[in-house]
């Protein structure tokens, strides 16, 4: 089936040029409390990392400096084997490599262990065929195939430790529930290809319009979640009033088919001086939306 509007491509990594599947790269593999988080292919002359937004790596650890360190690559040249080289960035608690704290550039060797925080990442390096692997099956375990947003599975896991952050350091977080209304006519009148169409570019329309620290997820069906750090229920409820008017307003467009609908929203904040799970918080989410829906649809409902 043929998309009529524009395809946002996503690829597993960029390339500037041909790809040689024995070219070497270096790599850093970025864990979070010993947990996989994700891959990222040092291609910069300096990588910066830290929890600035406008860090090449940005890491959500309130215990990482603004730009903490520095991963200088010391040859570009594709037929030799790389050369990167770490440097702490005056941050407030150092950086460690291998369990020592590092005073001045230090190489990286394959395995080396980076601690930052209480983020830990592991150098590598590997080839473009070894890389591509190892992202495909990081996919198949956290990517919904269809929509290229999270699972839920890799959802849970993540919005799990957002919410101990907040509780930890006493920060709000908003729970954002959204579910497409009378979806299930669609793929009646128009087939199952069009739905799956409708999905992707709900997705797309949710993750265009979102904040880079905000996390999109498919929860299932057509239900999404789009979990807020650092958001008050206020704040929460504007986004999720946008998020209702972009799906709203949109024609989702493919061969000669056009398709409208609307989407309810549930909204909630999680309250981090209680003693409340993530499973309570998803499940009062889940009802304000299973009220907006009881309001007519196409509306947004919230829960405190």
């Amino acid at each position: 089936m043929k998309e009529s509007e524009e395809t946002i491509v996503g690829g597993l990594y960029p390339e500037e040029g041909p790809s040689d599947p024995m070219r070497t790269r270096p790599v850093l593999v970025v864990m979070n409390d010993d947990r996989f988080s994700e891959w990222h292919i040092l291609k910069q002359r300096a990588t910066s990392m830290g929890r600035d937004p406008g860090a090449a790596l940005q890491l959500r650890d309130d215990t990482v400096s603004r730009i903490h360190a520095v991963i200088e690559y010391g040859n570009h040249q594709l037929d030799e084997t790389p050369e990167c080289w770490l440097a702490d960035n005056e941050s407030r608690n150092g950086t460690f490599l291998n369990g020592i704290k590092i005073t001045n550039r230090e190489r990286l060797h394959n395995g080396d262990r980076i601690f930052v925080g209480n983020t830990s990442l592991t150098y590598f390096v590997r080839t473009e065929d070894e890389i591509l692997s190892s992202k495909r099956l990081q996919q198949l375990a956290t990517i919904d195939t269809l929509t290229g947003l999270p699972n839920k599975v890799f959802m849970l896991s993540e919005y799990e430790r957002e919410f101990e952050r907040a509780q930890r350091y006493n920060r709000p977080v908003s729970l954002v529930m959204m579910g497409l209304d009378d979806f299930k006519k669609v793929n009646e009148a128009h087939g199952v290809q069009v739905g799956d169409y409708v999905l992707k570019r709900t997705g797309k329309l949710i993750t265009a319009r979102i904040r880079s620290h905000d996390i999109a997820a498919r929860f299932g069906g057509d239900e999404f979640a789009l979990l807020m750090p650092e958001t008050n229920l206020q704040g929460a409820l504007v986004m999720s009033e946008r998020l209702r008017n972009s799906v709203g307003s949109h024609v989702f467009t493919t061969d000669d088919t056009q398709v409208r609908l609307t989407m309810s929203v549930g909204v909630t904040q999680y309250n981090p001086l209680t003693d409340e799970t993530l499973k309570d918080v998803i499940e009062r989410g889940a009802t304000a939306l299973i009220q907006a829906k009881g309001k007519g649809k196409n509306f947004v409902q919230s829960l405190d």
